[in-house]
């Protein structure tokens, strides 16, 4: 068992320098001495791609930067990880691609 491991319930492999991890119902990414990214906690977390990682907030979907912040506003009902500076997006029925600032690019 590595130290990571130890020091959470889940670890992922380490992606564009940080690392997901799972500490009770809690997801947060990781630097590589195990120390918390930022202070926020999500439902759910995913890798970084194109510096943005998929979270999950209260039923709520979105992307955040390497520091936990929003890196944007809106909030869909799925979205999906960021290749070639799109996403896709969910939300009222409709499935649509997003741009690294969260605004429709379709």
């Amino acid at each position: 068992m590595t130290e990571l491991q130890a020091m959470y319930d889940e670890v992922s492999h380490f992606c564009e320098g940080l690392a997901l991890v799972r500490r009770g119902r809690e997801w947060f990414h990781v630097n590589p001495d195990g120390v918390p990214a930022y202070r926020q906690r999500f439902n759910y977390v995913s890798r970084f791609s194109e510096g943005l990682a998929r979270v999950c907030k209260d039923g709520k979907w979105f992307h955040i930067r390497r520091n936990g912040t929003p890196a944007y506003r809106q909030r869909y009902s799925l979205v999906s990880s960021f290749s070639e500076g799109t996403a896709l997006a969910y939300k009222n029925g409709e499935w649509f691609r997003i741009g690294l600032d969260g605004t429709r690019a379709d």
